[in-house]
């Protein structure tokens, strides 16, 4: 559980007019807002509406628990693996998803390049499967690369060329087809964070939510490779994805250079319901902050209280479980952290709940503390 939540690249935005994949910035709610995803080339796609604030915003936001899979640190070069493209199940509701590998620099607003597959279905229609891929320099928008089926096994690869830019393939070894593309973009920047990543897209720049997550057949990346080497990726580097509707997904732990995004069961299940239910609140609310400037009082009062009221809750639940010997500290100094913020939000409440002032400060140090990772970890979950 994260109040603020880790920072990753390559959140798949769709919209009215297409699917545009961002990078987020760092978790500040002063940032100018960037242009809207509307670049030539975008997959067009009807938006499914969501309970989202979607207005005008001098920031962006959306949920980091969006992603499920591995990140390591390194130069990156090339990076690669094989995945069976997920397929949508007939009786799946309308969602949307995205495989992918990628290589970013750091902070996570700078470079960032991407390419993968893409899974989704409209109301009404059946079920579509995309190649694409993705870079600052395109806009973020998914620039499509071609077709593909489900089922079908496919090889993706990212190289860095001797100009500094990228070449991208993708080898369908079911149908025999290759897809390829050579991009300048890259040139100078630094690409040190290496990504294997499953996500459920965000619907808009700034909302608390993610799009619906369609049911999908076991996501499995196989034949990991960064730089021409297996990574050695541990518990540490992981991620959980947290769909909305779709569920939760953990990916287990590497072997044999792969690994499969699965539902949980028991305690951890158990661990991440609770700290769920707490992050779609925080959710709302950090992306009320992005808005906050904007919002009606009575607006900001009633998301503020939600969360004061769900940080309650959830130190009574974390609290009455009986929780594994190994966990018991974790989960008491998580229940304290978890107080130790609610007070934190009142005193902000109280203040006149002032954006930028000593009181937000503390509020929002108070949610930074990571205690949830420790937590996490300490039942064998990814910290993130």
């Amino acid at each position: 559980m994260h109040p603020v939540r880790a920072q990753f690249a390559g959140a798949l935005l769709v919209g009215t007019v297409g699917v545009g994949l961002a990078v987020p910035g760092p978790r500040s709610h002063h940032l100018a807002r960037p242009a809207a995803r509307s670049a030539p080339g975008a997959i067009a796609m009807p938006a499914i509406t969501m309970p989202a604030v979607t207005e005008a915003a001098p920031s962006e936001f959306y949920p980091a628990t969006g992603f499920g899979g591995y990140r390591t640190t390194a130069k990156v070069g090339a990076i690669s693996a094989r995945w069976t493209v997920p397929a949508i199940a007939p009786t799946s509701r309308a969602g949307f998803a995205a495989t992918w590998i990628g290589a970013q620099g750091s902070p996570s607003a700078g470079p960032f390049v991407q390419v993968g597959t893409i899974e989704f279905k409209q109301p009404g229609d059946a079920p579509m499967y995309l190649l694409f891929w993705s870079d600052v320099q395109a806009g973020f928008s998914a620039q499509p690369m071609g077709g593909v089926a489900p089922g079908d096994v496919v090889d993706v690869s990212m190289r860095r060329l001797a100009s500094g830019g990228w070449r991208l393939v993708v080898r369908d070894e079911t149908s025999g087809a290759v897809a390829s593309k050579s991009l300048s973009y890259g040139k100078g920047g630094a690409f040190n964070q290496a990504e294997w990543l499953q996500e459920d897209p965000a619907p808009a720049q700034v909302t608390p939510v993610d799009l619906p997550y369609p049911r999908l057949s076991t996501v499995t990346f196989s034949r990991l490779m960064v730089n021409g080497v297996p990574p050695a990726l541990g518990r540490g580097d992981g991620q959980t994805l947290m769909t909305l509707h779709g569920g939760t997904f953990v990916p287990t732990a590497v072997s044999s250079d792969s690994f499969s995004l699965l539902r949980p069961t028991g305690v951890p299940a158990r661990y991440l319901s609770y700290a769920g239910s707490l992050d779609r609140v925080l959710s709302t609310f950090e992306a009320a902050l992005a808005l906050w400037p904007r919002l009606p009082s009575a607006l900001r009062a009633k998301v503020a209280g939600d969360l004061v009221r769900a940080y309650g809750r959830s130190r009574q639940r974390f609290a009455a479980f009986s929780w594994p010997s190994g966990a018991q500290r974790a989960i008491a100094a998580l229940i304290h952290q978890n107080h130790v913020a609610e007070v934190a939000l009142k005193r902000w409440i109280s203040s006149g709940m002032a954006i930028g002032s000593p009181a937000y400060e503390r509020m929002i140090r108070s949610m930074r503390s990571g205690v949830g990772g420790v937590a996490r970890q300490a039942l064998g979950l990814p910290p993130a």
